[in-house]
C-alpha cells in the first residue's frame, strides 16, 4: 500500500485531532481506491487538520468484496479509528464532509455508515437505477472483512445506518468529450447492436420518461465496447 504524507499536524481542532506522539490516533484516515486526489478531499481537510490519507494499488470502480484481504490490510493499517473509503474521482462536498464529522464522534451512533454516490453527467444528474451505496465510514476495530464469507460487503458489528449526504462524482462535461474519449478506446458498434444496447438499458434505467440527460449518456455508451478497461 502506497503512502500519501498526511497533512501537516495542527493542535488548532480540538475534534478528530490526530497525535503525533500516539501510534495510532482518534482522528479520521481517507483510504483512497485509486490514487489520491487530495483536492476532492478539500472540505474534509479543512474540518480535520489532522487527517491522514492513504492509498490502496486498486482499479477506482473496482467492487471492494473482490479485494477483501487488501481492503482489510488498509484497515489494519491505518493510523486513525475512523476510516473513510473514497475512490478515485469522486469529490467530498460540505455538506457529506459535516456529515462524516458528525457521525464519528464517540460514543457513535453506528460502527458503521452507507454512502451513496451522485453521479453528474454534463453538469447534470445520471440516472442509471438506484444507487444502494457502500459502507464507507466505520471505526477500524468494529468493521472488516470476513474472509470466510466470499462476495459480501464489509462486516460492521450492530446496525449499519445510512448517510444522508453523498460522494460526488463527474463524469463528463459534455456529449462531445463524452463520445471522442470513446472514440480513443473503443471498439464502434453496429448501428443495429448500438440501438439494441441502447433500448435494453434505457429500459433497465427507466430512463425513456424521466431523464432525457441520461438517455444522451446511454446512447453515446452504445455506440462502443470498452472491454473491461472502464473505470465508469
Amino acid at each position: 500500500m502506497t503512502v500519501i504524507p498526511p497533512t501537516p499536524y495542527s493542535d488548532r481542532s480540538g475534534f478528530l485531532m490526530g497525535n503525533p506522539d500516539r501510534e495510532q490516533s482518534r482522528g479520521l484516515t481517507v483510504l483512497f481506491i485509486g490514487s489520491a486526489d487530495l483536492p476532492a478531499l478539500a472540505p474534509l481537510q479543512a474540518r480535520v487538520p489532522a487527517l491522514q490519507v492513504r492509498e490502496l494499488a486498486l482499479p477506482a470502480s473496482v467492487a471492494l468484496e473482490r479485494h477483501p484481504e487488501a481492503v482489510n490490510r488498509g484497515i489494519d493499517a491505518a493510523p486513525s479509528h475512523w476510516i473513510v473509503i473514497v475512490r478515485r474521482g469522486e469529490q467530498i462536498d460540505e455538506q457529506l464532509a459535516e456529515e462524516i464529522i458528525a457521525s464519528a464522534i464517540e460514543p457513535p451512533l453506528s460502527w458503521g455508515f452507507r454512502i451513496e454516490t451522485d453521479v453528474l453527467y454534463r453538469n447534470k444528474p445520471l440516472r442509471l437505477g438506484r444507487d444502494r451505496g457502500e459502507i464507507r465510514l466505520f471505526h477500524r476495530r468494529h468493521a472488516r472483512f470476513d474472509l470466510r464469507a466470499r462476495g459480501n460487503e464489509i462486516k460492521v458489528q450492530g446496525t449499519v445506518l445510512r448517510s444522508r449526504h453523498a460522494f460526488v462524482r463527474s463524469l463528463h462535461g459534455s456529449a462531445r468529450e463524452h463520445a471522442e474519449s470513446l472514440a480513443v478506446a473503443g471498439i464502434p458498434h453496429s448501428l443495429l447492436r448500438r440501438a439494441l444496447l441502447f433500448a435494453r438499458r434505457a429500459v433497465e434505467t427507466g430512463s425513456w420518461w424521466r431523464s432525457a440527460n441520461t438517455l444522451r449518456y446511454l446512447w453515446i455508451e452504445a455506440g462502443y465496447d470498452r472491454g473491461e478497461t472502464s473505470d465508469e
